[in-house]
């Protein structure tokens, strides 16, 4: 099997050592609501639902960006880590792959 397409062995490192603490910091935000004010901005939101007022598609709301950040940085450090190569490629490891 080809492995052309899998990233470096240097690359799992990076990924667990973003994955642990974003994945910490993820946690604790769904316990606690943790939401910092400077990351409230306005962004265009899609599909807006508000409870009592009509529905719209396509508007700009008031939104904090930490759980997008968050959610970015689990699936990106988590990316890393499955996509990057063992140290010794054989060919068990190939065939669980394929």
């Amino acid at each position: 099997m080809n492995t052309n397409y899998l990233l470096p062995h240097s690359f799992k490192k990076i990924g667990w050592i973003l994955f642990i603490p974003s994945f910490i910091f993820g946690i604790l935000y769904l316990i606690f609501d943790l939401e910092p004010a400077f990351l409230d901005c306005k962004v265009i939101a899609f599909f807006n639902d508000e409870i009592l007022e009509d529905l719209t598609f396509v508007s700009i709301t008031e939104n904090n960006l930490l759980n997008e950040i968050i959610g970015i940085l689990i699936i990106v450090s988590a990316s890393f880590i499955v996509f990057a190569k063992e140290k010794k490629e054989d060919e068990f490891i190939t065939r669980i792959r394929l």
